[in-house]
């Protein structure tokens, strides 16, 4: 299970007790897995029929770059700057977007479709790494 702290935790102050919230709409395993086991792995693939080498960790940080990109404003200096967003935060709702998102990419700017995983083909990447 994934909790999260409201507020922070100051290192000196690990013995304090905290309330802790459950977080249940965030992406679940199997979405991570399908993610990184499938969508991530025919993206590699796309990306090689346009003669671009890359590893999924390269196409995880170009899509979150394209996707889940957010403008903050600094209210010291007014200027602005980006952060990546992280897939881990993204509610299923959003999480779905965003590999429709890429599926869309791949479509368009690569003319490579992103089949649907069958079989529980997705979760072979963990069966892999554990």
């Amino acid at each position: 299970m994934r909790f999260q702290f409201k507020g922070t935790v100051p290192p000196l102050m690990l013995d304090q007790w905290y309330d802790l919230t459950e977080v249940t709409n965030t992406r679940s395993i199997a979405q991570n897995a399908m993610l990184h086991g499938w969508i991530y792995l025919h993206a590699v693939r796309a990306f090689a029929t346009k003669g671009k080498i890359l590893n999924q960790e390269h196409v995880h940080f170009f899509f979150k770059s394209q996707f889940l990109r957010k403008r903050k404003k600094c209210k010291v200096t007014g200027k602005y700057r980006y952060e990546d967003g992280s897939t881990a935060k993204l509610s299923t709702k959003q999480f779905s977007k965003y590999v429709e998102a890429i599926k869309e990419f791949c479509m368009e700017n690569m003319d490579y479709d992103i089949p649907n995983p069958t079989n529980n083909e997705e979760l072979l990447f963990y069966q892999n790494q554990m």
